[in-house]
């Protein structure tokens, strides 16, 4: 792999991670303001 296309490839990666991050980060995010209901939630999956 050349130097030169790896930043190319790296922010691909980034792109394609970054829904899957917004919505760990998310459900994270609802767990800690909303505890007993998001723990619930999460424990039923």
């Amino acid at each position: 792999m050349s130097p030169r296309r790896f930043p190319t490839l790296l922010l691909l990666a980034l792109v394609c991670l970054l829904p899957a991050l917004s919505r760990a980060g998310e459900r994270v995010a609802r767990i800690v303001i909303d505890p007993g209901h998001g723990g619930a939630k999460e424990g039923a999956k």
